[in-house]
């Protein structure tokens, strides 16, 4: 397997001297940390009250305890062996790589399994690209009071405390560059194999939100869809006596294990419309709100697709597409807008096992600011036509061979309809 950021393949990357290899984090030290190096999001939580509160519903707090992550990360460590999942860790669970918690066997401590959490965020010092090429600097974090902050972490504590000195904390946790789309590059940007896998930087880059300024930032820390001028209005929720504070829930992703602000989220980025014409139907589906495609991210696992019924004067199915099958599987030759990875033989994958892909077979997914046209030719005989636009997290396939029952099915979720009576 060989890795790289921003497209750029390296070589050997299990031999790397690094000891976070094969993933391209580092830390400002270039070793392992103290596990105090980085307090909980709890000790942030104590006077950050309604950040703590919104970002406890995010999927940055589930990324390293999701059961999902959890089978697939098992999987990597069964076929490539346990030091692999540093790879995955690099995002899903920086602090238990900063802390050298995984790698030796494929779980890390529970007791640090936060996920992406306030401290390691906050302590970035730089984003040198995808695959999780950022360094980790908690340096700056300063003692806490009455807070679990251990002086011996190796880190020398400062003369004054946050609460004596609150400029100086906002200056360490607020770097200018925190505000940029580039911040989120390292864990949005991922390349294996010479294959991209994950692009959501590269496609918000191509896009216009880019071009007019509108950072990654400027959608996903602000209430609702699409981008807004009001980037420090309260979170909408957690009402807080300051100004100036983003939401932190972010939006987006999952339906499944996400918040019910993903789903209307979702839907406010699509649009559907639809038209009979001359024997065939032409289904519309836009993207109107996402700054790079959807679905983005683990676009292999999500699935979009157009559901077509048609039925005769008398009620009876004689046209259908997209319906699921006995085994919960989308019906074959339906439209679905997803990106399909194959490995060395060309064979599609299906149990997300990306550290196998060699190609995309196919990329359906709908483009910021793009759209996509399909066509069905139809039965003389149908009379009324529905139409739904359909989401759900990961296929019938993945969820049957990975997760075995770990979590509920993914829900398939109706993002939009249509209806239409020929005469």
């Amino acid at each position: 397997m060989k890795i790289g950021s921003g497209g750029q393949v390296a070589s050997n990357p299990y031999s790397a001297s690094s000891p976070f290899a094969p993933s391209e984090a580092n830390s400002s030290q270039r070793i392992v940390f103290h596990a105090g190096a980085y307090p909980s999001a709890g000790t942030c939580g104590r006077c950050h009250v309604a950040i703590h509160d919104n970002w406890q519903s995010s999927l940055h707090r589930l990324s390293a305890s999701d059961a999902w992550y959890l089978k697939t990360k098992d999987l990597l460590a069964f076929e490539e062996g346990a030091p692999a999942v540093r790879l995955c860790a690099g995002c899903h669970a920086p602090v238990s790589l900063m802390t050298g918690e995984v790698g030796l066997y494929s779980s890390e401590a529970a007791s640090i399994r936060e996920g992406i959490t306030c401290s390691f965020c906050h302590t970035l010092s730089a984003v040198n690209g995808g695959n999780a090429k950022y360094v980790s600097n908690p340096g700056g974090i300063r003692p806490y009071p009455q807070g679990d902050y251990l002086a011996e972490s190796g880190i020398q504590p400062a003369a004054h405390l946050v609460m004596l000195d609150p400029a100086q904390h906002r200056a360490d946790m607020l770097k200018p560059f925190y505000r940029t789309s580039q911040f989120c590059q390292s864990c949005h940007e991922l390349t294996l194999n010479n294959v991209k896998l994950q692009s959501t930087f590269s496609e918000w880059a191509a896009s216009s939100y880019a071009q007019k300024g509108v950072t990654c930032q400027g959608c996903h820390f602000t209430p609702g869809a699409g981008p807004t001028t009001e980037v420090g209005r309260l979170v909408e929720h957690y009402p807080d006596t300051r100004s100036g504070i983003l939401r932190h829930s972010l939006g987006g992703g999952s339906v499944t294990i996400g918040t019910r602000d993903n789903r209307s989220e979702l839907k406010d980025a699509l649009k559907l419309s639809a038209r009979v014409e001359r024997g065939r139907l032409l289904v519309t589906v836009r993207n109107v709100l996402a700054g790079h495609s959807v679905p983005t991210g683990v676009s292999d696992l999500r699935e979009l697709w157009v559901e077509v019924t048609g039925q005769d004067v008398n009620g009876r199915k004689v046209f259908h597409s997209g319906h699921l099958d006995a085994a919960e599987g989308i019906q074959p030759g339906s439209t679905v807008f997803h990106m399909v990875l194959g490995d060395e033989s060309g064979r599609p994958l299906v149990r997300h096992d990306i550290w196998r892909a060699r190609s995309v077979l196919s990329d359906t997914r709908i483009p910021a600011d793009g759209q996509r046209v399909v066509t069905y030719p139809l039965p003389t005989t149908v009379r009324h036509l529905h139409v739904r636009l359909l989401w759900r997290d990961a296929p019938s396939e993945f969820q049957a061979i990975v997760v075995q029952g770990a979590t509920r099915p993914a829900a398939v979720l109706t993002l939009a309809d249509w209806q239409h009576e020929s005469p």
